[in-house]
C-alpha cells in the first residue's frame, strides 16, 4: 500500500468512525445524565427505567434493519440516514417539554444509532476488505 492509498483509506474511514463515536457517546451518557433528567422532568424511577429501555429497544430493533438498508439503498445513504435520525433525536430531546416527548425523541435517536452501528461495520468492510483465507 503506497502513501496516497493509505491517506485515502484514512480519509474514508474517518467520517464513519466519528459518526460511531457520536452514537457511542450519546448511548453511554444516558446513564450519567439520568439523575439530572429525573430532577428536571420530575419523573419517577420507573419512568427513568422506561427511558433506558426505550433507548435499548429502539437501537436493537433498528440494528436488525441497518444491514438490510445498507444493501438496498447503499452504505453512504444509510449512514447519512442514521446520522440524521440520531442527530435529530438528540437535538429534539433538548427541546422536549414532557416525558412522552423525551421518550419519543430518545427512541428516534435510538433508531438512528441502531442504523449507524451495522452500517459502519459494513462500510469499513467495503473500504478495507479482509484478505481471503
Amino acid at each position: 500500500m503506497d502513501k496516497s492509498t493509505g491517506s485515502r483509506t484514512l480519509l474514508l474511514i474517518f467520517p464513519p468512525l466519528v459518526g460511531y463515536l457520536v452514537y457511542a457517546m450519546s448511548r453511554m451518557s444516558l446513564g450519567v445524565v439520568l439523575p439530572s433528567i429525573q430532577s428536571a422532568f420530575g419523573i419517577f424511577e420507573v419512568q427513568a427505567g422506561v427511558l433506558v429501555s426505550t433507548s435499548i429497544l429502539s437501537i436493537a430493533i433498528a440494528m436488525a434493519f441497518g444491514g438490510y438498508l445498507a444493501d438496498r439503498i447503499g452504505v453512504t445513504a444509510t449512514f447519512l440516514l442514521g446520522l440524521i435520525l440520531l442527530t435529530s433525536g438528540l437535538w429534539f430531546m433538548s427541546a422536549a417539554s414532557d416525558f412522552v416527548n423525551l421518550a419519543g425523541f430518545l427512541a428516534l435517536a435510538g433508531v438512528g444509532g441502531g442504523i449507524i452501528n451495522p452500517t459502519v461495520y459494513t462500510g469499513l468492510e467495503n473500504i478495507c476488505p479482509l484478505p481471503e483465507a
